[in-house]
C-alpha cells in the first residue's frame, strides 16, 4: 500500500479502469484482473525492463517504468509512472496491457 500514491490509478485491458487506491488495493487482496484468485504474483522478465528519468528544469521528480511480467500462465506489458513525493517513491499509475497465454 506504501508504494501506491493516494491518486492511484489502474488501467487494465481486460477488466477496465480503477481509479482508486482503495479500490486497487481490495482487488489484489480479492482476485486481481477479476479471476477471483490470488493471482498478485507476478516475474519480471528482466531483459524486457526499461526506466526512464522524469525531470522538471533538471529536477528529477518521477520515471516511467516499463517491461513485460508474467503471471503464472498468462504474459503481460506494464508501464508504470512513478513520482517522487515528499522523498518517498510512489506509483501514481500503473497499466497492464497485451496479456497473451505463455
Amino acid at each position: 500500500e506504501d508504494l501506491l500514491s493516494e491518486d492511484f490509478e489502474f488501467y487494465h485491458d481486460k477488466v477496465g479502469i480503477d481509479k482508486s487506491k482503495a479500490s486497487f488495493i481490495n482487488s489484489i487482496k480479492n482476485g486481481l484482473c477479476g479471476t477471483g484468485e490470488n493471482s498478485t504474483r507476478r516475474e519480471l522478465i528482466e531483459s524486457s525492463l526499461q526506466v526512464f528519468p522524469l525531470y522538471d528544469n533538471s529536477i528529477l521528480y518521477g520515471a516511467i517504468q516499463k517491461g513485460i511480467h508474467r503471471f503464472h500462465d498468462t504474459i503481460a506489458r506494464f508501464t508504470h509512472v512513478w513520482l517522487l513525493e515528499n522523498g518517498k517513491w510512489t506509483i501514481s499509475r500503473a497499466l497492464s496491457y497485451d496479456h497473451k497465454n505463455d
